[in-house]
Parts: structure tokens; C-alpha cells; sequence
């Protein structure tokens, strides 16, 4: 598969080669070689060896967070990538002129191809889960956030008044609702919503943009047709709300849960990256922070990324608010992202069959990345848990991979449940949680574990440079 992929990028390099002192056998050579190396240096995230570091490594930033900013809290969710995932970026880096430079060694006559650097192949994202009230900074852009996020809270006072006159107890699962407001002041309400929530969205998410504008479009026309018709003064009534296509609540909603997303991201940036700079800790594991970018997808995906340099190679780490972490997995942003989503799958094995069983779990080993979710133990003090996702989860989260509610979404349910009866007979690994203290980590530093991966560290870098090609963030 691997090899394919290689032969069919011979041409491309044809163009650079000089074909006097570079057969095309050597190419090739080239080609599946780097392909290899490529491929075997970023599959290193999923050794036992790295999964501890890791273990210990995220461990040490809920510790090292919690002690510097403890009145705010975060947690982290993280993965190695799938072998099959890390085929296809290598061949695609490998392909790409953006993502790769061959050039020519005149110290050994031959040729050198080198790949940008694959920074997910360990990845983790750290969510901001609670805060405490801020009104006041001394940096000026900070305040500005401050400001922002007050007018807004004050605006929503306002919105929630006119809520009041919707639905009797917004508290009941099956509230009263309440038709004594009139048609004019409901559109133009709505409208309002959705001009201060066009004030949340950065201008390089396009599509969340015109998605936004387009809901404003059909107030717009919908206001002319009830002024035309002399509706204006009529007091709505069940086709008017609640509604599936445009509602003041669902509106409100979506303000509501956006006010705080930038101030949250920019306190989180701040404090994270002081701490990755500043960690005496992370720096006895060989944690370096090299760079940090922001990431602002057209569809109105948000996050500001940290690269830091390991033992094990650069890995990436994504920033959020509570906010956009949901956004990016089951609101607009996930939805669009999904439209041509492929998932691979493996015909169920027999229970009883254990050559299929076998078959199986290779096939699911290789197409399903290895996903855990960090917390605090609430009830002793400074125990990271560490939550590994079963087999079974790891590869039923393919499901969360396409649109909700397409015809691929409720084929994958079928598989999943069907799949869910027999999991005990075709799934090893049950998840497993791990209960870190700083105990631990201190054990883990003195280890002749730890020891051995600086060592193996210092060869790699040897034997893994990466030339001019610059890194970038992904998704």
C-alpha cells in the first residue's frame, strides 16, 4: 500500500532529478525509504515506551495548571494516531510541494528528501471548564475582551427579559408558552440576536458568517411580508414560535454560549503558555515550546495551537473554550466539516470464528486512533485520572466522523449496535484508568525508563532532520 503510494509520486520528482547521477531505481529507493522512515518515526507516539512519557507528561500539566491558576479548571483529551492515519499523511506530505524539498548532497553525490513534520502524530486538546468572574485586566487588549464580553452579558439581560414574555417557566421540560408579544417586536428581536452574534465570529469564518446572514436575510423578508399583509401589530402564535427554522431561543442560545469564547481562549493562551515556557517540571521532561498559531477554519472552527519539541518528536496542542470544544464536535463547525466524510469498516467477525476475530481487531488496531480523556480525582487532591477509551470506543467514535442524521450515520448505528451485543467475544482491550500524583512523575524522572528515552532521543535527532520544511497546524 505504502509502496504504491510512493511509485506513484515517481514523476513528480523527474522534473528535479538529475537523471546523469541518479537512476531511476535510485528514485524509487529514495522514495520507499522515506516513506518508511517517515512512517516509522511518527508510529513511535504509539510505543508503550510513549504512552507512559505521555501519561506522565499530561499528568504534570493538570498539576502544574491547577497550582498557578487554581481558581480556574481545564481538562485534556488526547490520542495517538491511527497507523492507517499516519500512512496517509506521510503519503500526502510526501506529494505535496508545500510539504516536502528534495535536494542535493553535494558531500555524498546523491539526493536527500525531506517531509514536513507530522505534528499530530501525538495530539491533545486542553479545555477550559470553569473560570472565575473577570472585570478587569491591566493589559489594554485584555481589557478590550473584558469590555466586549460585558456589553454582551448586559445585552443578554435584555434578551432574557424578552424571553420571559415567550414561555411562562423556561425551567419545565414542557413549558407554557406564552403568545402576548407581537409579531414585529419577535422578528426584530430575532434580528437583533443575530446581528450581536455576527460581533462573536471571527471574519475568516466565512461559511458560519453566511450561514448567520442568511438566517438575517429570511427575518428581512419575513418582516416585509407581515408589514405588507398589515400584520405588524398581531401578537404571534404557533407558527411563528417555537419553530424548527428560526427561533428566538435557539437564537438566544447560541449568544448566550459565545460571549465568553474569547476572553476564555485568551486567558487559556496566556496561562498556557507561561506555563509551557516556565514549567521547571515539564522542563526535567525535555518539554520545549517552540511556536504557538491561531486556527480560524471558514467554518467557524476555533483554537490556538502550541507546538512543543519532546523526546519522542514535535506533537501539537489545541486550545479551547468549553464552547467552541462543543462547536467543533457537534455544532456548525463539525457538520461541515463532515460533508464528504468517508469512515472505513470492517465486516463484523463471527463471535465464535477466531481467524475472522483476528482479522478484525488488525483491521480495527490499524484504522482507530487510541483517545483518552484527563481529569481531576474528586476526592483526593492532585490525582490526574486518566480515562483509555476500549477498543470498541475507539472505533465506534467513526460514527462521530459524519453528519448527524445521514443515511451513513444511521447505517454506522446499525453496524455499532449490532457490533455492541458480540463486543465481549471480539474486543481485547476493556479501557483502562490510570491515577497519576506527583509521587509518580517524580518516580517516573528518576527512572531508568525516562533515562533510556533521552538517550534514544538524541539518536533520532541524529538521524531525523527535516531540512527547510516548516510544520503547520492541522485538524
Amino acid at each position: 500500500m505504502g509502496i504504491k503510494g510512493c511509485v506513484i509520486m515517481e514523476n513528480e520528482f523527474k522534473k528535479e532529478l538529475k537523471w546523469d547521477t541518479f537512476s531511476q531505481k535510485d528514485a524509487e529507493e529514495l522514495l520507499l525509504n522515506t516513506f518508511e522512515s517517515e512512517v516509522s518515526h511518527t508510529n513511535r507516539f504509539n510505543s508503550e515506551e510513549a504512552r507512559k512519557y505521555f501519561r506522565m507528561f499530561i499528568s504534570t500539566i493538570m498539576i502544574e495548571y491547577d497550582k498557578y491558576f487554581h481558581d480556574y479548571g481545564i481538562e485534556i483529551y488526547y490520542r495517538s494516531k491511527s497507523l492507517k492515519s499516519i500512512i496517509d499523511k506521510v503519503l500526502d506530505y510526501m506529494s505535496r510541494e508545500d510539504a516536502s524539498v528534495l535536494k542535493y548532497n553535494q558531500a555524498t553525490n546523491n539526493y536527500d528528501f525531506f517531509v514536513k513534520n507530522i505534528t499530530d502524530g501525538f495530539a491533545f486538546k486542553i479545555v477550559m471548564k470553569n473560570r472565575p468572574s473577570t472585570f478587569h485586566a491591566n493589559n489594554k487588549e485584555m481589557q478590550s475582551l473584558i469590555d466586549e464580553k460585558i456589553k454582551n452579558q448586559e445585552f443578554l439581560g435584555r434578551m432574557q427579559e424578552f424571553k420571559n414574555k415567550l414561555i411562562d417557566d423556561e425551567f419545565s421540560i414542557k413549558p407554557n408558552y406564552l403568545y402576548n408579544v407581537t409579531k414585529r417586536d419577535y422578528y426584530n428581536n430575532c434580528k437583533e440576536l443575530i446581528q450581536r452574534i455576527l460581533t462573536t465570529i471571527s471574519p475568516k469564518a466565512t461559511k458560519l458568517i453566511s450561514h448567520y446572514h442568511d438566517l438575517e436575510e429570511s427575518v428581512d423578508e419575513t418582516l416585509k411580508i407581515i408589514y405588507d399583509i398589515g400584520e405588524e401589530s398581531d401578537m404571534i402564535d404557533k407558527d411563528d414560535y417555537p419553530s424548527d427554522k428560526l427561533d428566538f431561543s435557539k437564537l438566544l442560545q447560541e449568544f448566550s454560549a459565545r460571549i465568553y469564547d474569547k476572553l476564555d481562549l485568551e486567558v487559556l493562551t496566556r496561562q498556557m503558555t507561561s506555563l509551557f515556557k516556565n514549567s521547571q517540571l515539564l522542563d526535567k521532561l525535555h518539554v520545549v515550546h517552540t511556536k504557538s498559531k491561531p486556527k480560524t477554519a471558514a467554518s467557524g472552527y476555533v483554537s490556538n495551537f502550541i507546538f512543543l519539541n519532546t523526546p519522542f518528536g514535535e506533537i501539537e496542542c489545541q486550545l479551547q473554550s468549553e464552547h467552541e470544544y462543543w462547536e467543533n464536535n457537534f455544532g456548525y463547525s463539525a457538520h461541515s466539516r463532515m460533508d464528504k466524510k468517508k469512515v472505513q469498516r470492517y465486516k463484523i467477525p463471527d463471535s465464535k470464528n477466531k481467524k475472522q476475530i483476528s482479522t478484525f481487531r488488525d483491521f480495527m488496531h490499524y484504522v482507530s486512533p487510541k483517545s483518552y480523556h484527563v481529569t481531576f480525582d474528586n476526592v483526593e487532591k492532585n490525582k490526574v485520572l486518566i480515562q483509555g477509551y476500549s477498543d470498541y470506543k475507539n472505533y465506534r467514535n467513526l460514527v462521530g466522523q459524519v453528519p448527524e442524521g445521514s443515511q451513513q450515520e444511521k447505517a454506522l448505528i446499525k453496524y455499532f449496535e449490532k457490533m455492541y451485543r458480540v463486543r465481549d467475544d471480539i474486543f481485547e482491550s476493556l479501557g483502562q484508568t490510570h491515577e497519576i500524583t506527583p509521587y509518580d512523575i517524580n518516580k517516573y524522572l528518576d527512572s531508568e525508563d525516562f533515562k533510556q528515552i533521552l538517550k534514544d532521543d538524541t539518536k533520532n535527532n541524529i538521524n531525523h532532520t527535516k531540512g527547510d520544511v516548516d510544520s503547520e497546524p492541522s485538524l
